[in-house]
């Protein structure tokens, strides 16, 4: 037989008269014949022709061609909704009728019944029949029922799952009357019929003022508020009055459960926040839309030695740096230690850490904040990681909780400075900050197996340990392990929430490709107003003297002389020493910025400059002064030693406050200054330096003697 080729690639799909179509957000069906034209047509050779059913003013009229019909089907541009405007259908949407409803006995019904009318035909040619009698239907059962033993569901109440002879005829008549729907099947049985309540409206007034006392903040229980019914009942006998019939303990519990869980835990509970947050629905928070939208920030206590043991890290110390991990755990009492952080909501990256091993403060918070505003090239370089760490900015939204750190007045300053914007969400409201939280719990439970004691550092294992080298290293070594487990493992490990992304790629995905980009970092005179620590000086005659620094100008001089005994607010940048801002004690809210006498002092810190002065005193002597050219020509040669400490920086430094710099000064600079020299001989400055310099090989030879 010769098949002839089809004329194009696509599907043809047929229409009802009866179909619903949804198109362009209207509804659409064939197009009815006007009376009177026999021209007019709904369907021709190539396609259909449709028209707007959805009562709009504009009506309008289509012709698709079966490919173009085609077309929308693949696309997902078109619904078709099957016999919509059949009385079927009408009376099934009447009735609230739908087959994804069907129970499962009516299912197997309906299959039993059109698996029979294809039997009374012999559709598929087997050569049995089945009549229409009571002794072929209850054939059929039989044979169905040997067929699909296993599909039959169990019986749940007094009616059979599989009906008899004759009502299985009955079930087939109804089905073919209704045209073949299988919820004509439905058994139509009136279920429970509801009984009329014995008790009086006086009555049930009582039962519930009763049943109503079962939601006290007293917290009594179900029988004690039913014994409390009955002995009301008495004192009304007593009283005269008629007794009222009560009902029984089981019915009058049932009353005091249909007045609702919620309600009755919510008025009974201690903690009325915890039964909400238990009842309601799981709840998203705030969604940001971009890095640096939302800054949260809490602080956490972290078990180091569990972390070391579960990393696998512990077995390979050293005996002496056990022993230092668990002297120093031993002195914070109960082994551990304070984490604060600052999570972006978006990408869930670090943004800044603070390893504190005192209790929490403002100057612990402002410290972790002041990370998010700057660079971290200073800290990966510290700690040698192997990825970078560029999650940094200036944060939109800033949300902590009510904590003490957090309500400081100093971190308020700080924060409003930074970005203007501080929030404490809703307290009993966890989900506003569950990323924070679900972050040290992610620390605790999931990432510690990912450090092996390789991966945290080879100079602290048992063959490579230089005890005398390293005596001050536990606490450096701590603060690497943290920050290598934040930015080398955390930042890069797919999260579930980022959709499969690590923090990290979240980060440049959002900055590049979210909705807005991030706020570059502060300026420096930006940053040392928010975060600078804010304490007093006197001026004297070098100036303003800061751990053994001069700083000074001719407006500070001028000032000086308006007024002599001057003591004036300062801003001190711990992250750069080389300048300071003064507040002008004759304007309003007016700071100058100073700069230090010393110069080559620009981005150090004070953790670094107090290892240079440790080195300078053990090169000249405990408590002096000395020049300003003798400093630096000593000090040429012990840049490198300052900078190789990493237990005077990074996230496990300590915490630059006004009485930390004032215990410095005393205990650690003590005395000891550098000083702009008097000069005298107005000499040729190149003599001037000449004998300095001599002055500086001769101190070194009378050392080396």
């Amino acid at each position: 037989m010769t098949v002839a080729a089809p004329v194009g690639s696509y599907t043809k799909y047929d229409f009802g008269a009866d179909d619903r179509i949804r198109f362009e957000g209207r509804y659409w069906c064939l197009k009815t014949r006007n009376e009177g034209d026999p021209e007019e047509v709904a369907r021709w050779s190539e396609g259909i022709v449709i028209e707007t059913v959805d009562g709009g003013q504009d009506r309008r009229v289509k012709a698709f061609s079966f490919e173009y019909v085609d077309y929308l089907f693949r696309h997902k541009k078109i619904d078709w909704e099957q016999g919509y405007f059949s009385a079927r259908n009408a009376i099934a949407r009447a009735k609230k009728l739908k087959r994804t409803d069907l129970p499962a006995v009516t299912l197997l019904r309906t299959r039993m019944v059109l698996e029979f009318l294809d039997m009374e035909t012999d559709k598929y040619e087997t050569g049995e029949f089945f009549t229409r009698s009571e002794a072929g239907f209850q054939k059929f059962i039989d044979h169905f029922k040997a067929e699909n033993a296993h599909l039959i569901p169990p019986k749940k109440g007094k009616r059979e799952v599989i009906p008899g002879p004759r009502q299985f005829g009955r079930l087939v008549e109804r089905f073919q009357d209704n045209q073949l729907e299988p919820c004509s099947l439905l058994p139509r049985h009136r279920g429970g019929v509801g009984q009329k309540s014995d008790f009086t409206p006086e009555e049930e007034a009582f039962h519930m003022e009763h049943a109503g006392a079962y939601q006290s903040k007293d917290r009594p229980s179900k029988l004690d508020c039913y014994a409390q019914m009955d002995e009301a009942n008495r004192r009304r006998a007593e009283e005269g009055l008629a007794e009222l019939k009560v009902p029984s303990l089981r019915t009058f519990q049932r009353i005091i459960d249909d007045l609702g869980d919620y309600r009755n835990e919510l008025t009974r509970a201690g903690d009325p926040s915890r039964v909400a947050r238990r009842f309601g629905m799981s709840r998203r928070g705030y969604q940001p839309q971009r890095p640096l939208e939302y800054v949260e920030m809490d602080e956490h206590k972290l078990d180091v030695m569990r972390l070391l043991v579960r990393s696998g890290i512990w077995e390979f110390l050293h005996p002496d740096v056990k022993r230092k991990i668990e002297e120093k755990m031993t002195q914070t009492n109960d082994g551990r230690v304070w984490l604060s952080v600052a999570l972006d909501a978006y990408s869930r990256s670090v943004c800044g850490a603070k390893l504190l091993w005192g209790a929490p403060d403002g100057a612990s918070a402002v410290a972790t904040l002041a990370m998010v505003a700057r660079s971290k090239e200073f800290e990966t370089r510290l700690y040698g990681t192997a990825t970078n760490w560029p999650q940094g900015g200036t944060a939109e939204n800033i949300h902590v909780d009510a904590g003490a750190s957090y309500t400081s007045l100093e971190f308020q300053e700080a924060a409003l400075s930074y970005s203007g914007n501080v929030t404490v969400p809703p307290s009993k409201h966890p989900h506003l900050r569950g990323r924070v939280e679900r972050f040290f719990r992610t620390i605790n439970q999931r990432y510690i197996h990912l450090l092996s004691g390789q991966t945290f550092s080879n100079v602290l294992l048992r063959d490579k340990y230089d005890a005398q080298k390293y005596r001050h290293m536990t606490d450096e070594q701590l603060a690497e392990f943290l920050v290598m487990l934040i930015v080398d493992c955390y930042h890069n490990t797919p999260h579930r929430g980022l959709k499969g992304l690590t923090p990290l790629q979240a980060w440049y995905f959002g900055t590049q490709n979210a909705n807005g980009a991030v706020k570059g970092y502060p300026s420096e005179r930006e940053y040392a107003e928010a975060f600078s620590v804010v304490t007093k000086y006197k001026v004297g005659n070098y100036g303003i003297m800061i751990l053994g620094l001069p700083y000074s100008n001719t407006w500070l001089q001028e000032c000086r002389e308006m007024r002599y005994d001057l003591e004036l607010s300062v801003r001190y940048n711990e992250t750069d020493i080389s300048k300071i801002l003064v507040k002008d004690p004759f304007k309003v809210n007016e700071w100058v910025e100073v700069e230090c006498a010393l110069d080559g002092l620009k981005g150090w810190r004070v953790t670094h400059w107090l290892e240079q002065i440790k080195y300078l005193k053990r090169q000249f002597g405990a408590s002096r002064s000395i020049g300003m050219r003798v400093a630096q020509a000593a000090l040429a040669n012990a840049r490198d030693f300052a900078k190789s400490s990493k237990a005077a920086a990074g996230i496990g430094s300590p915490l630059t406050t006004a009485s930390q710099l004032a215990y410095w000064d005393r205990e650690v600079v003590a005395g000891f200054t550098i000083a702009r020299e008097t000069v005298t001989d107005y000499g040729e400055p190149a003599e001037a330096a000449r004998v300095d310099a001599e002055r500086v090989r001769s101190h070194r030879r009378r050392r080396t003697q």
